[in-house]
């Protein structure tokens, strides 16, 4: 069925690479050699607080930071900015494969000892505002796609886990750390339904600039008692 539905939309939308529209096999995964190679992976987690390259998930410097961040490359590198502006301003849904697989590879290189059957990876949430609009949560997308290239279950996505629960500005519009920070405080909560208890958690988005958004995440999710917390993001600024 994939394999068909591959085919079907490969036939309806010509495959090109979303970063240098150059002529690719398919839409599942549309980005060419050359600009898959022009990035430059990270081989290292980070501490959120300090911004210091952590070696383990062991081993953070400023343990009360409340999560270890993950980037997979850096914001400034032009196909990263190419990639994202794609997925979340020109609803070209697709280059969330390329996003995921190269999250993925990176997971996989950083810290596959995170994978357990308590693993749970949760999508950074959206607005009903913002979702209406752009039509999909980039994250949402990105999460399932990095799943499925990290060996995970689709099933260990929880997009419901946390809900957005008002509408805040957009981070880019926020002049400061300070302003970001209140602008996101409160605008989550958790799912009654789900039980995050003892659960290793991956929280998935696609940029990391202040932490302001991750912080208030890890800050609701360690007060339901989540075990460890993995802030996974394709680039950091």
């Amino acid at each position: 069925m994939h394999r068909f539905l591959s085919y079907l939309i490969d036939m309806i939308i010509p495959p090109q690479c979303a970063i240098c529209h150059a002529p690719v096999s398919t839409n599942f995964f549309p980005a060419c050699d050359a600009c898959i190679s022009s990035f430059v992976a990270h081989d290292f987690l980070f501490c959120p607080q300090c911004g210091n390259r952590i070696i383990t998930l062991s081993s953070p410097c400023h343990k009360n930071a409340g999560y270890i961040l993950g980037a997979a490359t850096l914001f400034s590198f032009p196909a990263a900015q190419t990639l994202i502006h794609a997925l979340k301003y020109k609803h070209e849904e697709y280059a969330s494969a390329v996003i995921g697989k190269i999250l993925a590879e990176y997971f996989l290189r950083t810290c596959p000892e995170f994978i357990s059957d308590s693993c749970i990876i949760v999508p950074v949430p959206t607005s009903k505002t913002h979702l209406r609009k752009r039509g999909y949560n980039q994250a949402e997308r990105i999460a399932r796609a990095f799943a499925r290239n990290a060996g995970l279950h689709q099933s260990a996505v929880r997009d419901h886990l946390i809900k957005k629960i008002r509408t805040t500005r957009s981070q880019t519009e926020c002049a400061t750390v300070r302003e970001r920070a209140e602008n996101i405080k409160d605008s989550f909560a958790i799912n009654p339904n789900e039980e995050i208890r003892g659960k290793d958690i991956i929280i998935i988005d696609d940029v990391h600039t202040t932490g302001a958004t991750m912080r208030e995440l890890a800050r609701i999710l360690n007060t339901h008692s989540a075990r460890k917390i993995l802030a996974l993001v394709f680039a950091k600024t």
